[in-house]
This record gives C-alpha cells, sequence and structure tokens, in this order.
C-alpha cells in the first residue's frame, strides 16, 4: 500500500518573483505575507489540478481557505482579491476557485518510482542504496541489458486481482452513462485508482454514489470537466462521498454579486493603501529634497 503513495511539488522557474503580478504583489504593505498565501493556496491545491472546492464547513470559501492555511481571514480575503484582479485566480463556479498556474507548475511521482529513480542512480555512480533491496547481496556493475530486462519483467509482473476488470467496467459503465462520457475501464490509471479505493474498504455501490452525487452538483457548469475518473476516484473520495448535500446555499446571483461586491471593497483597499504609500513617500523625499535646498542656501 506503501508503494501508492504519491508526492507533489511546486516546479517554479527562477523568474517566478519577477513576474509583473508578483513584484506588484510584494510591493503593498504586508505584501510578503499575501505572497506566503499565495505560495501555500498553490500547494493545497496541488493535487486537484489547482481546484480549492468549498466543502462548507465554514459560511464562505474564504473562510474555508484561511482556516486551512492557518491564516488570518483579512489576509486571506486582500490575497484572493488580488489573485481574482490579475487573473491568477478564476471562479470555476459559483462556488469553487481554480488557481490557472498550477497545472504547469505541478511535478508528483510515486513512493515506487522514486525508490526505483534512486536506485539506477546509486547504480550508475557504483553504490548501493540501503533503502532498497539489491538483485543480489553485491552491488551490480552498470549494465544497460539487466536493467531492460528488469524493466522488462517488472512489466509482466503487473497484474490485477481476478475480480478487477468486471469491477472497473461496472463503475466505468455507471460513470459514462451518467454524465455522457466515454471513458475506458480498461486505462492503467483508471484501474490503479479503482484498485486503491477498493483496498481501502469502498465498495462499487459507493463509487455510483460518489459519481451521481457530484454529476448532480457539477453537470451543466464548469465543474464538469472534472467528473473524471481521476478526480472522482482520486484522494478526496472519500469527502466526495460523505459530502452533505447543499440544498440551502444563496442563489448563484445574490452569492456571485456578494463576491463581487467583497471583491472591489478589497481591491479598492489595497489601493487606497498603496496610493497612501506612494504619497507620504512623495512627501518625504520633497521635505528631504527641500532641506538640501535651504541647507545650500
Amino acid at each position: 500500500m506503501s508503494d501508492n503513495k504519491k508526492y507533489y511539488w511546486l516546479k517554479l522557474k527562477t523568474n517566478f518573483f519577477d513576474s509583473k503580478e508578483m513584484l506588484r504583489l510584494r510591493s503593498i504593505a504586508g505584501g510578503d505575507t499575501y505572497t506566503i498565501i499565495y505560495l501555500k493556496m498553490l500547494l493545497l491545491s496541488l493535487k486537484t489540478d489547482g481546484l480549492l472546492e468549498y466543502d462548507g464547513i465554514d459560511a464562505t470559501q474564504d473562510e474555508e481557505i484561511a482556516l486551512l492555511l492557518h491564516e488570518s481571514l483579512d489576509n486571506v480575503k486582500l490575497t484572493i482579491a488580488f489573485l481574482k484582479r490579475v487573473g491568477l485566480l478564476e471562479m470555476a463556479n459559483k462556488n469553487d476557485f481554480f488557481l490557472n498556474q498550477v497545472p504547469t507548475l505541478t511535478g508528483s511521482e510515486t513512493q515506487a518510482a522514486e525508490r526505483k529513480r534512486r536506485y539506477r542512480e546509486n547504480i550508475k555512480v557504483g553504490q548501493c542504496p540501503t533503502d532498497v533491496l539489491p538483485m543480489s547481496q553485491k552491488c551490480p556493475a552498470r549494465d544497460k541489458s539487466i536493467e531492460i530486462k528488469k524493466e522488462s519483467k517488472s512489466k509482466k509482473d503487473k497484474t490485477y486481482s481476478p475480480s478487477l476488470p468486471s469491477v472497473a467496467e461496472d463503475i466505468v459503465t455507471f460513470l459514462n452513462s451518467t454524465v455522457g462520457s466515454n471513458y475506458k475501464s480498461t486505462t492503467d490509471k483508471t484501474r490503479k485508482l479503482i484498485a486503491a479505493r477498493l483496498a481501502e474498504g469502498f465498495a462499487v455501490d459507493d463509487f455510483k454514489a460518489v459519481i451521481s452525487k457530484k454529476a448532480k452538483e457539477w453537470q451543466n457548469t464548469d465543474m464538469a470537466q472534472y467528473l473524471r475518473p481521476e478526480t472522482l476516484f482520486g484522494t478526496k473520495f472519500e469527502g466526495y462521498l460523505n459530502q452533505p448535500e447543499r440544498n440551502n446555499r444563496r442563489s448563484p446571483l445574490s452569492r456571485a454579486e456578494q463576491e463581487r461586491q467583497e471583491g472591489i471593497e478589497v481591491v479598492n483597499r489595497l489601493i487606497a493603501e498603496y496610493e497612501e504609500e506612494e504619497r507620504q513617500n512623495e512627501q518625504i523625499r520633497h521635505n528631504e529634497s527641500h532641506s538640501t535646498f535651504t541647507t545650500g542656501v
């Protein structure tokens, strides 16, 4: 089971902090704090391709993010308002946020793949890794033919539970009929996701419940693109399964209007703080210039 663990990381470009958006954000009073919040939001959304879903734990998405990041609500609101203004954050639907840079900034690797990579790297330099069992007691010399044979054997040894193909077909067929998609149950990645959830003790009916629940919530919205095995059967599966029905939410129009007003107020506050800071700096420069002129006279 430990081999199924997957690691994610941010791949920041060397000029990430030199972009116009980051330079502008850091120039605002408290900008370093807002930058940290943005980075924490990026990390929070790595496993969901940039999607920050509102789970209804708090009254608003802003409050929920502040809770998860352990940051003050005011600072989170300011950061979100700025990100919306410069186009780094979009509304996936009336409740959920989408950080559009995440898909290009995400790196990932399974624990098993990491071990294999380090094993091969150590063989190249003539060292035996301590946490990977070698093929023999003596560390083998670098031999491409051995490495190729090992990879080929690994592919042959990859098997599934005898019942998995029929179970996967049942689940994926239900998904396709529910959302009108055409996913294949034979895809290796889809089978691995289904096998992982089954190993955790979930049943076929649980898969169908998640599919039905998210289809009802996401169809005919911008979130419809996430009605796919990778999202539905991934690490948030249990959360989807136990997600309460959201029947008491305000209408999309009123919610959108409220967010728009809040965003305008926060952005105006940012601009006002920036202009006040510029005014004070200009006054200081003027006083210093006037003092120098008087001294010279």
